[in-house]
């Protein structure tokens, strides 16, 4: 029984040491850019917001590179998350990257919306997720986006993390000026400590009744 209670406190001791390490983003909707530094503005009236070339850093929080990427507007279509989405291939196939806090050995979920910019072909957009080495192929056919419903795909990414910090990027493989749309961009611990703490009870439970069985 003694090394019952060893054990079951043990384990709690170990998970709580592991509560805090729920990873997170900055501006994951694409809601706040800076137009004055955009490379190119759009029109009045024009279904994108603004370009941004590779090395711009107009977009809160997230490094550019490949060739550009556009910043949407809900003149184009509605987003998944807020008034603001991405697509992917600005003029050519562009990439976006952030670099977020982690912890050594520790698993965590990326979650995002998918979708496609249906103004011009291929009608199925192409790209990729990758962080910390793993990397997962993205896709997602348009043919039936509207302004109105884009058709968002929730996906997810998983990842384990080898350092204290780790680049998340997405990119397009479309070389061309309509590409994949990336919306509500969100990163967590697996499993999220909301959860460690459901089990940190649990197992905290198990052990204040083997111990008063113990005392009986």
């Amino acid at each position: 029984m003694k090394n019952f209670h060893i054990g079951v406190f043990g384990l709690v001791a170990a998970l709580a040491s592991t509560v805090s390490v729920a990873a997170g983003t900055q501006n994951g909707s694409f809601e706040a850019f800076n137009t004055g530094s955009a490379d190119v503005l759009c029109p009045q009236g024009s279904t994108f917001c603004a370009q941004f070339n590779a090395g711009n850093t107009g977009i809160n929080g997230w490094a550019i590179g490949g060739d550009s990427v556009d910043v949407v507007g809900p003149l184009a279509w509605k987003a998944s998350n807020g008034d603001y989405s991405l697509d992917l291939s600005g003029v050519g196939a562009g990439s976006l990257s952030q670099v977020i806090a982690t912890f050594v050995g520790q698993a965590y979920r990326v979650s995002f919306d998918l979708g496609g910019n249906f103004f011009s072909g291929p009608s199925v957009k192409t790209g990729t997720v990758s962080a910390a080495g793993f990397s997962q192929n993205l896709s997602f056919d348009n043919s039936n986006s509207t302004k109105a419903a884009m058709g968002w795909v929730p996906t997810t990414f998983d990842f384990i993390a080898t350092g204290g910090s780790t680049t998340l990027s997405f990119s397009s493989t479309v070389d061309g000026s309509a590409g994949l749309a990336l919306d509500n961009v969100r990163v967590a611990a697996v499993p999220e400590p909301e959860t460690l703490f459901l089990m940190l009870v649990g197992l905290g439970f198990v052990g204040c009744r083997a111990l008063r069985r113990q005392s009986v």
